[in-house]
């Protein structure tokens, strides 16, 4: 099951140690800021609101959150307030595709080669469900990779079916 999910997602390493997608990303995050040394995340203003919420509670201890703006039209992150919030004590970027909105999004592989510029990492949330038709986040250079597994079809039982994963290069994260 893991390494057809590392399939998907592109990368070699997966575990899944969490309640929930929010967990994984959240988890994720954190891992970040351990890898890098860095306390501060930039995250896709796109993001649904308890999704937000969920990540300023799971990493507000140790980082401090700050959103990127993005193309009211498209849903697309707003290139140059990436470049300009991207600095030296940035752990990850990290977004969604496809969004909450809907939307995918069209500067994946910019955005991930941005914050490897600024030595940050990229993570990104996916529904593995649509990996069948979408590019692997690993393809275009992400660093981590996060989702929930309830998409592909984990029955509800006892309380939930729910399992968030955790996906990283062999030795990289």
């Amino acid at each position: 099951y893991q390494s057809l999910l590392g399939e998907l997602v592109g990368m070699e390493v997966v575990s899944t140690p969490t309640y929930d997608g929010g967990c994984a990303a959240g988890s994720a995050l954190l891992m970040a800021c351990r890898v890098t040394g860095r306390s501060r995340l930039l995250l896709a203003s796109t993001l649904r609101a308890d999704r937000l919420s969920q990540l300023r509670g799971f990493t507000g201890p140790a980082a401090s959150l700050d959103v990127i703006r993005h193309d009211p039209a498209t849903a697309a992150f707003d290139l140059a307030d990436l470049e300009a919030k991207l600095s030296a004590d940035i752990a990850a970027v990290y977004f969604e595709v496809a969004g909450y909105l809907g939307t995918l999004e069209p500067h994946a592989a910019e955005i991930v080669a941005s914050a490897h510029r600024h030595g940050a990492l990229a993570v990104v949330g996916v529904d593995p469900s649509s990996l069948g038709v979408l590019r692997a986040p690993g393809d275009y250079g992400a660093d981590i990779v996060t989702g929930e597994l309830q998409p592909l079809r984990i029955h509800m039982q006892a309380g939930g079916g729910q399992a968030g994963f955790i996906a990283c290069r062999d030795g990289r994260a």
